[in-house]
């Protein structure tokens, strides 16, 4: 991966915050440089081509996000369960309706909208497995999903356990059934979007 790619995000994100030495101007203005002054509009025509900008489009998101989750106090990651597709499809769905708008803005107001969901300390990575097929995500994650399945009625438990066994992936395959979504199992991501904005 080509080091500007991650350096330019940490630079511009360090900007978003209150320190001193990157202030911006008084009214809180400052210069976009490379792809963070890429208008939404080329971001979605170049999304739509799956081109080289857009590669690069992406790159530089995975780093403000983790410049983000590096400066941004009480945040171990800001998109915990959000896939970078996921997060591209969101930058795409809001950059269609604001043409006009920097790609560092339409992202700076995509991670304050997803920050609600941080992990805010460092969670242990396992494996959920259903059949052949495979993911990883933060135990907390696991936490979250079984409780909103318990509150939502589809996994009858008293408590989350942390632990994706067969009675959450019943429960999963339930709750997916019922929102009219691919049968999996899995936490895959439209399953997550519906669960945790109920």
């Amino acid at each position: 991966m080509n080091r500007r790619l991650v350096l330019v995000p940490l630079a511009a994100l360090l900007l978003r915050f209150p320190l001193n030495a990157f202030a911006a101007d008084r009214e809180k203005n400052f210069a976009a440089k490379g792809l963070a002054a890429l208008p939404c509009s080329s971001f979605v025509a170049e999304r739509e081509k799956r081109s080289r900008t857009y590669d690069e489009a992406m790159a530089w998101l995975t780093g403000f996000v983790s410049a983000y989750n590096y400066l941004t106090p009480d945040t171990y990651d800001v998109a915990p369960w959000q896939s970078v597709e996921l997060l591209s499809s969101l930058l795409a769905s809001h950059c269609g309706k604001n043409p006009n708008e920097p790609f560092f803005h339409a992202t700076d107001k995509l991670l304050d909208s997803v920050k609600q969901d941080r992990l805010r300390e460092s969670s242990e990575i396992i494996t959920i497995s259903v059949g052949d097929r495979r993911l990883n995500m933060y135990k907390d994650i696991v936490f979250r999903i079984q409780t909103a399945l318990i509150a939502d009625g589809h996994l009858k438990a008293r408590w989350a356990t942390g632990v994706y066994d067969k009675a959450t992936v019943a429960a999963m395959r339930e709750f997916q059934t019922a929102n009219k979504l691919d049968v999996t199992g899995l936490p895959d991501q439209p399953s997550l979007s519906v669960l945790f904005r109920k």
